[in-house]
Formats: structure tokens, C-alpha cells, sequence
């Protein structure tokens, strides 16, 4: 098992994204896929016998990003490839919700409001709010709970 921090996390914002600002989804998830591709590189060198199913499974925005990462499977062959995805609590409003957050951070942050207008336009169109998540893709079953 291994956990890491979601690309609204700090952390993640410093070491991992390619983007200044986390919040536009078809980035913050290749991110993500991406950086999960190099933590199992890693896992298989070291451990190569006792690697099984991989499974993502995430929470809240972690589960958002999840089903992202599940529903563009297909078009990332060369990123790892899970068996299985587990989404649990996904966000109901997701504007909502990055809203929050990025009100959060403008609060924390000196560089104050400018710079989430653009992310906020870059949210609602990468959000697919509405949509049902659920089934398969490429052989692998997904859940949303």
C-alpha cells in the first residue's frame, strides 16, 4: 500500500505538479498518474516479487481525481495500469468544493486573489459535474461509494 498527498495538497503542489496552480483536473490527474508511475517503477525494482494488483482508490477529491484517472485510461498507456479503482465520498459539488479550497488558500496565501480566476475557469471546464462514474474501462472495474 501507498499513500500520497492529492494535487491540492502542498506537498505535491512543490515536488510533483507541472502546473502553477493545482485545480484543472486533466493536469492535476496526469500529474498524479504520473507520479504513481514512478513510486511503482520504484516498488518493482525494489520488491519485484511481492508486487500484486495495483489498485487506486481515493477520497473526496483524491476519489474525484481517481475516476479521472479510471475514465482516461485508455489514453495513458504508458502510465501504470490499475486493476481496480475505489472512489469514496467524491465531492456531490465539485465547484463547490474547489471554491472552498481555493477561498482557503487566497486566505493563507500572499499572493491573495489574482491567481485563482484562471483556475476557476480552468475547474468548471474540466470538472464534469453531472456525470455518472461507474463500470469498467480497459478491463479494470471502477466504484464510486
Amino acid at each position: 500500500m501507498v499513500c500520497v498527498s492529492n494535487p491540492y495538497n502542498y506537498e505535491f503542489m512543490e515536488r510533483a505538479s507541472t502546473a502553477a496552480l493545482p485545480a484543472y483536473t486533466p493536469s492535476d490527474a496526469r500529474d498524479l498518474h504520473v507520479a504513481l508511475t514512478e513510486i511503482d517503477r520504484q516498488l518493482n525494482v525494489r520488491y519485484s516479487r511481492r508486487m500484486g494488483a495495483r489498485m487506486l482508490m481515493g477520497y473526496s477529491i483524491g476519489a474525484f481525481e481517481s475516476l479521472f484517472i479510471a475514465a482516461n485510461t485508455d489514453a495513458n498507456d504508458d502510465l501504470i495500469q490499475f486493476d481496480r479503482f475505489v472512489a469514496i465520498d467524491t465531492p456531490v459539488r465539485l465547484l463547490y468544493a474547489v471554491g472552498s479550497w481555493m477561498d482557503f488558500m487566497r486566505r493563507r496565501s500572499p499572493a491573495g486573489a489574482g491567481a485563482d480566476s484562471e483556475a476557476r475557469e480552468h475547474v468548471s471546464e474540466s470538472s464534469g459535474a453531472g456525470q455518472k462514474h461507474s463500470g469498467r474501462t480497459s478491463g479494470a472495474d471502477f466504484t464510486s461509494v
